[in-house]
């Protein structure tokens, strides 16, 4: 995603990739939008949303976090359906917040941890903390790399998006 430009990806009724705005991401275009990271749960959620959007034939909206080395950055995620059950779904930055101390990401271990996708909290011991406390408690500081994240979803975001759909789909 560029800074001052949305991502925005187009979805046949397979979720495969027909179309996107940004060129670097063109690689993508034939691919199913699932292929990437997501845990099963996360892909169960989306799946849902998508599902929703198309039945109900208008616009879902929430909010997730996809910080870089130097921000903590909020976005929008817009869902939008079609014609012929494709889905436009429009990545926006609406926020973003300096860090006290820039992460280093250009070095990783094979270590993969989830990290939830809405919050950006990270599970450590079956439980999801802030980053900032997973740096600490994981002793991330002490090592000349950082651990691999999968995104996936955290119980208290699970439970307010799950709030969000069905609120969506009563209107």
């Amino acid at each position: 995603m560029t800074e001052n430009h949305p991502l925005i990806y187009y979805l046949d009724e397979n979720n495969v990739i027909i179309n996107t705005s940004e060129i670097l991401a063109k690689q993508y275009i034939g691919k199913n939008y699932f292929d990437s990271t997501y845990d099963e749960m996360l892909k169960k959620i989306l799946s849902k949303i998508f599902d929703a959007v198309r039945k109900k034939g208008s616009p879902f909206k929430t909010t997730y976090r996809c910080d870089n080395e130097v921000e903590l950055r909020l976005y929008e995620l817009k869902i939008t359906p079609m014609v012929n059950n494709i889905l436009k779904l429009k990545h926006e930055l609406i926020n973003t917040t300096k860090r006290e101390t820039k992460l280093n990401f250009s070095s990783t271990s094979d270590i993969i941890y989830t990290m939830c996708a809405w919050c950006n909290k990270i599970k450590y011991q079956d439980n999801f903390i802030e980053l900032e406390d997973a740096v600490n408690k994981m002793h991330l500081l002490e090592y000349n790399f950082l651990p691999k994240f999968s995104h996936g979803i955290c119980p208290d975001c699970y439970t307010g998006l799950i709030k969000e759909i069905e609120e969506y789909e009563k209107k």
